[in-house]
């Protein structure tokens, strides 16, 4: 990623979208969103797929959904199904650690009996799959929008990134 970008078209975008009804306008930006969300999911799962050690469930397992809350458009990509609950070991890593029966490190204590848990480095799947793909992602949302409303006969500001 280079170490500015900035975007083009967003407030001409912005004032274009207030133009439309209320919900023409949660409609493109919802799809628009998934269309990002989709690039970032995309590129997690090629990380995920590069690691020796992956299974391929916590891949299959990343999910992209939409809502709205009030005015804001949100996109969320998550961990789901089976092995979800070992994304946030994943991309955060693990530390090293006893994993004998009734070991405990809470309350910064560390218990180095029985059988030991070596840890291991986190690889950052989803924050890297976001911070890599900014412009990618910034025009998946933009060339879907102007899609969407170019089927209804709308010609929207186009929404770009330009490296700086």
């Amino acid at each position: 990623m280079s170490a500015t970008q900035s975007f083009k078209g967003g407030p001409e975008l912005e004032r274009f979208l207030s133009t439309l009804p209320v919900r023409l306008q949660k409609n493109v930006l919802r799809s628009g969103m998934r269309a990002g969300a989709n690039v970032a999911k995309k590129a997690a799962q090629e990380t995920l797929g590069s690691q020796a050690n992956e299974t391929g469930q916590l891949r299959k397992g990343l999910k992209v959904s939409t809502r709205v809350v009030k005015t804001e458009v949100i996109a969320r990509l998550r961990a789901t199904g089976e092995h979800a609950y070992i994304a946030h070991w994943i991309e955060f890593g693990v530390q090293p650690h006893s994993v004998a029966r009734g070991a405990d490190i809470s309350r910064g204590k560390k218990q180095h009996i029985g059988p030991f848990h070596p840890g291991f480095p986190g690889i950052g799947f989803m924050r890297r799959s976001l911070d890599e793909n900014v412009a990618q992602i910034v025009g998946a949302v933009g060339e879907q929008i102007s899609l969407r409303l170019s089927k209804i006969g709308l010609d929207a500001p186009v929404l770009t990134v330009d490296d700086e």
